[in-house]
């Protein structure tokens, strides 16, 4: 099970917060882009996105520990970016 998060979002209340406290020491680069995948995400869940399990390269994929966010991509899939362009429409953005 999970004993740390990497960040939380809603979708409800639009808001989304992350945590660098468990990203690693394995240098500046990485830390960077830990970074910038979990704000990607959490962004993603306040666009109305759900985690993505059918593709394990979206940045809406799960990440249950550090080799996940590493594995996954940076970027919206296909589907994924539909929603979050649908819903960016919808708010007038």
């Amino acid at each position: 099970g999970l004993n740390f998060v990497f960040g939380h979002a809603t979708i409800r209340d639009r808001f989304a917060v992350i945590s660098i406290a468990r990203f690693g020491s394995d240098g500046p680069e990485k830390l960077l882009e830990r970074s910038a995948k979990t704000a990607i995400h959490e962004l993603g869940h306040t666009f109305g996105l759900y985690h993505d399990d059918a593709n394990l390269d979206c940045v809406m994929h799960f990440s249950e520990k550090l080799e996940d966010t590493d594995r996954k991509g940076q970027a919206f899939c296909t589907r994924c970016n539909a929603v979050a362009a649908s819903t960016l429409s919808r708010l007038g953005t």
